[in-house]
């Protein structure tokens, strides 16, 4: 299982060229095996809040995921359909 940190903003964006990183925050944290998994667990209310997170809404299009291993860290954006990965 992986740590997944998902980053929201008041105001979301649908794509990774349109993100304005410095609107989001840390919201919770989530341990699962997938991104469709930190989807689901994101939307049946089983992620921990971040204890410094104002707000924490299900899992949405425009919120971000992202993961930190030994080789780096990743981002992904939750698309319409799927994940784009992100660069921010």
């Amino acid at each position: 299982m992986t740590i997944y940190r998902i980053w929201q903003s008041p105001n979301p964006t649908f794509s990774a060229r349109n993100i304005e990183w410095d609107e989001y925050r840390s919201a919770g944290w989530v341990r699962a095996d997938s991104l469709d998994e930190v989807f689901e667990a994101g939307n049946l209310g089983k992620v921990h809040k971040s204890p410094t997170a104002k707000f924490l809404r299900s899992v949405s299009v425009g919120d971000v995921v992202s993961t930190a291993t030994d080789s780096g860290s990743q981002y992904w954006v939750v698309a319409p359909f799927g994940f784009e990965p992100f660069n921010p």
